[in-house]
């Protein structure tokens, strides 16, 4: 059982006593969990002392230090500790190696030495329950198959009856009981603390009798709780499962399912459409060529004849020119008649154009670009995702794992661990390029038009951004909550919309309006939690038009109003990080995602940074910035410094070698991803004004063109093929 524990925690008995009867049942060779739990709701501790040379003031020594409720708490642990010895002693004789009473006797001693221990917070004993299991999956596929597949022969059953169907159909529970402090969540409001269990129950039951029936079968554990505590089987967190081809389709299924057959219709009648109309363009284009072939190759010969009669050879070469140039121009006017034809479509096979996988495909692999365009960013935004995707990997796992803290013991004694710890910073990597970018563009834009802030169409700026970000997101939301239970089963498959996303069915218009991130920490992240990034960066776009037009206004003006808000965020960040205490990188996030984490006010200082590295941009490419060799290099290695630091600086400190104070923490959290939008930032603005040498020739390769337009779709679609990788994983 995984419990959230520290030194300073308080362990309550509970927490240490329902290790025991587990034990108990394993070392007594039971396979049902029901059938221990009745054994031991009627063990009565006898009067005599307890067999194995485990003398009965030593256990009732044991019951009284970890009692503090009385007599029936003491008589509880009692049971507890001679059911466990009781069980040692049955099975011995099949032990490959015992040494009689006195290894029973060590045990059961090293036992209670180990509770005396667990019950006064000592380290070593607490990581015996630390790295402990907290997921008991059990065998999903052989509940599922009792009752549904061939008959099972019974071993050891009459002749008569070998090989007859079973009476029921099995239905695979994953329940979840934690310790409560008297509500229906765990105590601290953490389920990872909660054990869970897979159980094989009869399908006639339903999810309420279950949790019934298991509270009833913990109901023995319940008396060794304070009075102001509870063993709890979670209701919210009960999952019973049926086969997937028998699961109820709603409407919501059916109508995503006919939607996305249509899209795929479409698909298939708007490239068989491309490919014809290709193949007539590509036909008439042959055609045109050898036709003007044949009218070049007569006309060569007239020039040939004429030059015989005493035309000079100028004129000739003259004429020449001229028809080659016509030729020329017929091959233009062929290879740009496809666009010409395809503007000239009626609307509705326009519209069917558009979804061709053809003409996508060629827009999504086209590498050529304009004068201008910042090449860089395409490596910036395809190696940033990764980073993002790679961080997913493992966070997303983290739900799945049979013991967290064995792994992460692991980790933080491995340097390359610290590039999955501090991948957060990979998210800010693209509120820095949304900030340059919209920025920059801002400005080439209004500089082409002639500085007039009054032709601009602002309503366009936003209805663009909503336009072209929002349908796929819609697309995939709804398609993620109706159709992900169909997809696949395991254990821990959600096979309910409420199980998938708990939040999705009632808050979805949230993320449709961009404000999912901005409501309390009790609703998490809202429906597709990694959404929230969505939800910032398109709220700071909504608002950067305030700043762009102070600074092509008052520039002076601008660069303070900016300046001031990443300070304000700075400021902000470094207060609430002390006021609450919070730890500094991976382990300030986990402790309040949804407080911190997730909201516009902390997470702006990448934002401004790359609205003012985006006007610094405009303002050097307008002076053809030639910097000094030597302040290059020094920019470089300060960017260099800065992101190795922040990305390695806490290999000791994650390791607990080296302990901040909270000052140390909060300054810390406060400044860092200003620090790596500033690093970034740099990148971009060397790479774009000539100054960015290999890493220039690295990020503006080609290949990243493509790969850069499928990073927005990329982030939303990845997280909905892990977590189907990892909830239907059969084992932890």
């Amino acid at each position: 059982m995984i419990l959230k524990l520290s030194a300073a925690s308080s362990l309550s008995p509970a927490a240490l006593l329902l290790l025991l009867p587990l034990l108990a049942a394993a070392a007594g060779g039971e396979v049902s969990y029901s059938s221990f739990w009745r054994r031991l709701d009627s063990f009565r501790p006898v009067a005599d002392a307890a067999d194995g040379g485990v003398s009965r003031p030593t256990l009732e020594a044991a019951a009284r230090l970890l009692s503090a409720d009385g007599a029936s708490l003491r008589q509880a642990a009692l049971e507890a500790l001679e059911t466990f010895v009781r069980a040692e002693q049955a099975a011995a004789p099949f032990a490959v190696a015992s040494d009689g009473n006195e290894s029973i006797s060590a045990c059961a001693n090293h036992t209670v030495t180990l509770l005396m221990a667990l019950s006064k917070g000592e380290g070593w004993a607490l990581k015996s329950l630390a790295y402990g299991a907290r997921l008991w999956l059990g065998n999903y596929d052989q509940c599922m198959a009792v009752g549904r597949s061939d008959p099972i022969e019974i071993y050891g059953a009459a002749d008569e009856h070998r090989g007859d169907p079973l009476p029921i159909r099995g239905s695979y529970c994953l329940l979840a009981a934690a310790e409560t402090d008297g509500s229906d969540r765990p105590a601290g409001g953490l389920e990872s603390s909660a054990l869970r269990l897979g159980l094989c129950w009869p399908d006639s039951c339903s999810p309420a009798q279950i949790n019934n029936l298991t509270q009833l079968l913990l109901s023995p554990l319940q008396k060794l709780l304070p009075a102001n505590r509870s063993l709890l089987v979670l209701p919210q967190a009960t999952q019973c499962h049926q086969p997937r081809a028998q699961l109820p389709w709603t409407r919501a299924a059916v109508f995503m399912t006919c939607l996305l057959s249509l899209f795929g219709v479409f698909m298939l009648l708007g490239t068989a459409f491309d490919l014809v109309r290709t193949y007539r363009l590509s036909w008439r284009s042959l055609c045109r060529s050898r036709k003007q072939l044949l009218v070049n190759e007569d006309e060569e010969a007239d020039a040939e004849t004429a030059s015989a009669d005493g035309i000079s050879a100028a004129a000739v070469d003259g004429g020449g020119h001229r028809v080659n140039g016509i030729a020329n121009g017929g091959h233009e006017t062929a290879s740009s008649f496809s666009a010409i034809a395809a503007d000239m479509l009626p609307l509705p096979l326009r519209l069917l154009l558009c979804f061709s996988v053809l003409t996508n495909a060629r827009k999504i692999a086209d590498v050529s670009h304009s004068e201008g365009t910042l090449t860089c960013v395409h490596g910036l935004r395809f190696l940033s995702m990764s980073w993002v995707i790679l961080g997913h990997t493992y966070y997303f796992a983290f739900g799945s794992l049979n013991n967290m803290g064995q792994l992460y013991a692991g980790w933080q004694n491995d340097w390359t661990f610290q590039v999955i710890a501090n991948a957060t910073v990979s998210v800010d990597s693209f509120f820095v390029l949304s900030g340059l970018l919209s920025t920059y563009l801002f400005f080439r834009e209004l500089q082409r038009m002639g500085g007039g802030l009054r032709k601009i169409n602002w309503l366009m700026f936003y209805v663009h951004r909503y336009w072209r970000l929002t349908p796929p997101y819609l697309l995939v939301m709804a398609t993620y909550v109706s159709l992900f239970q169909y997809v696949y089963e395991g254990p821990m498959y959600p096979q309910a919309p409420a199980a998938i996303d708990p939040q999705c069915p009632t808050d979805w218009w949230k993320n449709a309006l961009y404000i999912n991130n901005l409501f309390s920490a009790e609703s998490g992240a809202g429906c597709m939690g990694w959404s929230w990034y969505l939800a910032n960066d398109m709220q700071f776009y909504i608002v950067s038009p305030m700043l762009f037009c102070l600074l092509a206004i008052k520039p002076a003006l601008g660069v303070g109003v900016t300046s001031a808000l990443l300070l304000a965020s700075v400021t902000a960040m470094g207060i609430h990080s002390t006021v609450n205490g919070l730890a500094v990188g991976f382990f300030g996030i986990a402790q309040e995602f949804s407080g911190i984490y997730i909201k516009p006010w902390f997470r702006a200082t990448p934002y401004l940074v790359g609205v003012l590295s985006g006007y610094l941009l405009h303002r050097l490419k307008e002076r053809r910035w030639r910097p000094n060799r030597l302040l290059v290099a020094l920019l470089w290695l300060v960017a260099a410094g800065v992101a190795l630091s922040i990305v390695y600086g806490l290999y000791d400190v994650d390791g607990g070698r080296v302990k901040l104070s909270q000052n140390v923490a909060s300054l810390y959290n406060a400044v860092y991803r200003p620090l790596w939008a500033a690093a970034v930032g740099w990148v971009t603005i060397a790479c774009v004004t000539g100054n960015g040498g290999w890493v220039n020739s690295l990020l503006s390769q080609p290949l990243f063109a493509p790969l850069s337009r499928l990073t927005y779709c990329a982030y939303l679609v990845h997280p909905v093929v892990m977590l189907a990788y990892y909830l239907s994983r059969r084992q932890a």
